[in-house]
């Protein structure tokens, strides 16, 4: 069998894993779109779904960004630290098949979906924001005083590669202006190895439970490739940029409920017991809202004018201007309008 995995090899992939329960093994195979680091397969055999996720040597972007294949392993023992830690909240690797790079593993519901798109909608749900400031927050404080490592190096290089490289290396080559800056937030974020951190920590990669009269609702974290030992900050600023982003495009009319969003996310991350340095949180939002307009992994759902104005945010974060200075993040965010 090839060891590059399509809709028609996956089934049999599956048999030779022994990953199929229902009698007579009968599958049904869909690719799934919406990622750019992996080919990702959501397979049914009649009892039990799962998802099949492997590894691209290339990812689906714009830009030419590669990274080595192997990161597929390091998802693997991320996620099985944050099936320790938040169960309830990670989805379960089923199988992790070292030769093929390719990761098993439990199936949403079919009625979930990804939290980007209510977002997109301008919808955001305050009590989904607060349960994600409490998850990543206590995934950072129950990993800071541990012992554990992610081999061969706590997950570094492969957060350079798919982070601080395509994001912050790039923005400094494009926009020069801000180079000796994004440069310093980049080498703060390296130096700084305090505990589990996620990478990736984006809506797009919430999967949440339908909106029903049952509360909370249920949601997972999902695509743990770019988990490593790290600086907690960057999870917060990562998921505060993609947030923020989404503002922009949202009407003035629902902009008030992103506020509101953003405000409860970050008190329930500073409850867990991590207390946020607004100035570093607000270079570290500043680099990643730049990165989103001229780096590897650009925005597309905002218009031209939006981008601009995303940039221009972007870079009043980033240098604490003058008439920002003092300010938490979340105010200029909210103080800067059309």
């Amino acid at each position: 069998m090839s060891t590059t995995l399509a809709v028609t090899t996956v089934p049999a992939y599956l048999r030779e894993r022994g990953l199929s329960f229902a009698p007579d093994d009968h599958w049904t195979v869909q690719q799934l779109t919406g990622g750019v680091s992996g080919a990702v397969y959501s397979a049914f055999d009649g009892v039990r779904r799962v998802v099949v996720k492997q590894s691209l040597d290339k990812l689906d972007v714009e830009d030419d960004w590669s990274a080595p294949r192997e990161r597929i392993l390091n998802e693997a023992r991320v996620m099985s630290m944050l099936g320790d830690i938040i169960p309830t909240h990670s989805p379960a690797a089923l199988d992790v098949d070292e030769e093929t790079l390719t990761l098993t593993m439990e199936h949403a519901p079919v009625d979930w979906g990804d939290w980007k798109t209510e977002l997109l909608a301008g919808d955001p749900d305050l009590e989904v924001a607060a349960g994600l400031g409490r998850m990543i927050g206590s995934v950072h404080t129950a990993t800071s005083e541990q012992m554990w490592s992610l081999p061969p190096d706590d997950g570094a290089a492969g957060f350079l590669g798919l982070r601080i490289e395509p994001f912050h290396y790039a923005v400094a080559e494009r926009a020069p202006d801000y180079a000796e800056a994004v440069e310093g937030v980049a080498d703060r974020i390296l130096s700084t190895r305090r505990c589990l951190v996620h990478g990736d920590f984006s809506p797009k990669n919430v999967l949440v439970a339908p909106r029903t009269s049952e509360r909370p609702r249920q949601f997972w974290l999902i695509d743990d490739e770019v988990g490593h030992r790290g600086d907690p900050t960057f999870d917060v600023a990562f998921f505060l940029s993609h947030f923020a982003l989404k503002r922009i495009r949202a009407g003035h009319d629902r902009r008030a409920q992103f506020d509101r969003a953003g405000h409860l996310f970050v008190e329930a991350y500073e409850e867990t017991g991590i207390a946020l340095d607004d100035r570093d949180l607000s270079e570290q939002i500043g680099c990643l809202m730049l990165s989103r307009v001229i780096g590897r992994s650009r925005v597309k759902y905002l218009t031209e004018e939006q981008k601009e104005r995303a940039f221009r945010v972007g870079g009043a974060l980033l240098t604490m201007a003058e008439q920002y200075d003092r300010s938490h993040p979340l105010e200029i965010l909210s103080r800067d309008e059309d």
